[in-house]
């Protein structure tokens, strides 16, 4: 082959690498999940950032800068902060977030080196610094609690904060850890420890308390129920003098009217003594009389003297004659 064809062919291939690439450096597909910038020459051409498609630019000139516009997340892992008491705690964060296409260009042509090579790290340190910053105000007792706070305090310092500088939209923000020191954790199991046994003795002061109290309920049942039945012994002791009384006094009723019938027997029938008499004659003459009565007393003789005196005893009229002791 002749050296001027030799050289013709060579030029020819190295025209068509050329034109190749070339034509393939002149344009650029954006993904869905993406937005672009350009740059030629170090200077930025587009007045606004380029949508997923088709692209074209200049072949070895133009410069794409893509950006991940999607929701994402960042997450900065055991991130040292102090409390408001100086107690070290390592606590995991997560922050949530979307790029809104007015955030583009500022993120790949503001913020660091041109492109997205500091966006993270300019994101760590506003995170870093307002987590600790809201921690700082926290008691270390009292995170457990105020979690909830914690949690909205942060998401709205970081959406106020990086809207702001960076024009992002902060969607969610995570604690998904905490991890306290080996002393505090000491010191809360020790006061764990000295509640629970406060409890414990509490619970035992209750207890003896609530015997005690059930021993005096018990015995005030106890003096209650004596009283009751000293109460009823007294009355019971009453009701049956009473009846006793009533008793007597009826049989004194009773007495009085059996005498005053008698004695109204007496006055309308003074026979009635001489029928008494001899229902109840012994063979000793009665020394008494009936009460209320006019006649006359009887002497008190002896049964001999009165058998001489007398040889039958007066009868009232009705009554059969009876024969004298001898």
């Amino acid at each position: 082959m002749r050296p001027s064809l030799l050289v013709s062919l060579i030029l020819s291939v190295v025209a068509l690498v050329l034109i190749a690439l070339f034509a393939l450096d002149s344009y650029f597909v954006v993904e869905p999940t993406e937005m672009a910038g350009v740059r030629r020459l170090g200077q930025v051409t587009t007045a606004t950032p380029l949508g997923p498609g088709l692209h074209f630019k200049l072949p070895l000139v133009d410069q794409v800068d893509r950006l991940q516009v999607s929701l994402d997340t960042f997450k900065l892992d055991k991130l040292v902060v102090n409390t408001i008491d100086n107690q070290p705690i390592a606590v995991t964060v997560g922050l949530t977030y979307r790029i809104p296409p007015q955030a583009v260009l500022p993120l790949l042509y503001e913020v660091g080196r041109p492109g997205n090579f500091d966006i993270t790290e300019n994101f760590q340190r506003i995170v870093a610094d307002r987590t600790a910053k809201i921690f700082a105000q926290q008691n270390t007792t009292r995170i457990s609690e105020n979690r909830d706070q914690i949690l909205n305090s942060l998401k709205s310092v970081l959406s106020n904060d990086l809207g702001n500088l960076y024009h992002i939209e902060v969607v969610d923000f995570q604690i998904s850890g905490i991890v306290y020191s080996d002393s505090f954790r000491a010191s809360v199991e020790a006061a764990v420890k000295a509640k629970n046994e406060a409890v414990a003795a509490e619970n035992t002061v209750n207890r003896i308390k609530y015997e005690a109290q059930q021993t005096v309920e018990r015995a005030n049942g106890e003096a209650a129920a004596k009283l009751k039945l000293a109460e009823a012994d007294r009355q019971s002791a009453i009701l049956s003098a009473q009846g006793k009384a009533e008793a007597i006094r009826l049989e004194g009723e009773s007495r009085a009217a059996v005498l005053r019938m008698n004695a109204e027997i007496l006055k309308t029938s003074p026979l009635v003594i001489d029928l008494a008499r001899a229902d109840r004659w012994n063979g000793i003459l009665p020394s008494t009389l009936f009460e209320g009565t006019n006649a006359t007393p009887l002497l008190s003789l002896s049964p001999l003297e009165a058998a001489e005196k007398s040889e039958v005893i007066p009868r009232a009229p009705g009554v059969h004659d009876l024969p004298a002791s001898r």
